[in-house]
């Protein structure tokens, strides 16, 4: 049953208590600006406010999964206050959406990236099309920006430390299977109502998911905050870094001191940097 609202870009279904909420913003692609986060922020009102809800599946109704924010926006916002703002009240809908007490599946069907990947980061877990042609990933350094809604804090949580410096660092996108590899995704599926069912089935057997940097995990890998192993790869990591970017990423470095700096936080605190 689809849920009468007035929001713009976004669909909310209800079927036996596990919303669809599907991302189909005005034009081809789902890209994040101004009217992105209005519609998100109405769409979280909307599941918050419905009695026995049991979980959210977050799909997309355009090619994309969700390309990531507006590049012609965000260079067309020359004040980084303003930006920062922006990030912020993104990161508090990324929050809400994760903290919300019902299990969140992030159910990929195209690309994923930027701060399209950071919101199916914030999902509890998450299934792509098993299609090489999908793409996955943090291209912010590659364009001299860093990554500003989680994933620079979420990832070393799904991948371990060094190979999420790598990634991040590097401006990396996985195609769907090397992705479920390296731990960016969760699943695979042959196709859309595959999918959708795994995604139903998970959230069933998850009905009370708590992510992995809420609940102080480790990281995968075995390289821990703080530990000897983190302190020399840190050490070294900038020069891995401009080994990796040629000198072209300065975001590079950047993003190196906001992960050394978060993984010392509260998560809360870690997604102000």
């Amino acid at each position: 049953m689809r849920l009468q609202t007035d929001i713009t870009g976004i669909t909310v279904e209800l079927d036996e208590g596990i919303a669809t909420v599907t991302m189909e913003m005005p034009g081809s692609v789902n890209t994040i600006g101004a009217e992105f986060i209005t519609a998100l922020s109405a769409a979280l009102d909307v599941l918050e406010g419905l009695e026995g809800l049991e979980g959210i599946i977050i799909a997309s109704g355009h090619r994309d999964f969700c390309a990531g924010a507006d590049i012609d926006m965000l260079y067309r916002a020359r004040d980084p206050a303003q930006i920062y703002a922006g990030t912020q009240v993104l990161n508090g809908l990324y929050r809400r959406l994760e903290t919300g007490g019902v299990p969140v599946v992030a159910a990929i069907t195209g690309a994923a990236l930027g701060g399209g990947c950071e919101l199916a980061l914030a999902c509890h877990h998450r299934i792509a099309l098993d299609d090489a042609r999908i793409v996955i990933g943090l291209p912010e350094a590659s364009i001299g920006v860093i990554p500003g809604a989680g994933g620079t804090q979420r990832l070393p949580y799904l991948m371990g430390l060094q190979p999420a410096l790598e990634l991040l660092g590097s401006g990396g996108r996985k195609r769907a299977p090397a992705a479920l590899k390296v731990g960016l995704i969760d699943a695979l599926a042959p196709d859309r109502a595959a999918l959708m069912a795994q995604a139903r089935a998970w959230i069933a057997a998850n009905p009370s998911p708590k992510q992995p940097w809420d609940r102080k995990a480790p990281l995968p890998g075995g390289i821990q905050p703080g530990s000897t192993e983190a302190r020399n790869l840190f050490t070294g990591a900038a020069a891995f870094l401009f080994k990796k970017s040629a000198g072209v990423f300065p975001a590079a470095e950047t993003i190196l001191q906001v992960v050394h700096q978060g993984l010392s936080l509260t998560f809360e605190r870690a997604l102000e940097i």
